[in-house]
């Protein structure tokens, strides 16, 4: 192994969903990313404290021309429903690019949160890349600094 090697050309921040108070119902995406650098993704979603309805998690794939996306098959978390007991908690969706459809012209991701009727609380999600090929240069607005 390449002791050269920084944590963060391999474990990989894409995009981010920051943390959000929401108080309405709402579906929640980040913007779509192309995933051709990167072999396998972790999208890692945070609850904070709330009383949500409904609460669901997912990675969407996207195509351009024409636009279309669709939820990655068995990659959508199950409906959180009810207050306290989910503060605190995580839910991990692993995914892998050949999980996309890709004859389908699919080849980008995005995240996504949806909340049902109220949700009072709080919830983030961010999207790691994993296994860059060629070590992309990536201009992430959500990053700030990496620290060497």
């Amino acid at each position: 192994m390449n002791q050269n090697i920084l944590p963060s050309e391999i474990f990989t921040p894409i995009c981010a969903i920051s943390p959000q108070v929401i108080n309405v119902a709402t579906d929640t995406s980040t913007a779509f990313f192309d995933i051709q650098h990167f072999q396998s993704f972790l999208a890692v979603f945070s609850i904070g404290v709330g009383n949500a309805s409904l609460l669901r998690f997912k990675v969407l794939q996207g195509k351009f021309n024409p636009f279309a996306s669709k939820d990655i098959p068995g990659k959508v978390s199950a409906y959180y429903a009810g207050g306290l007991s989910y503060a605190g908690k995580h839910v991990l969706i692993n995914f892998n690019a050949k999980d996309l459809d890709a004859d389908g012209g699919f080849r980008m991701v995005a995240l996504n949160v949806s909340t049902g009727s109220t949700l009072n609380g709080i919830f983030s999600g961010m999207l790691f890349g994993y296994n860059a090929r060629h070590r992309p240069n990536l201009q992430l607005s959500s990053i700030e600094s990496i620290i060497v």
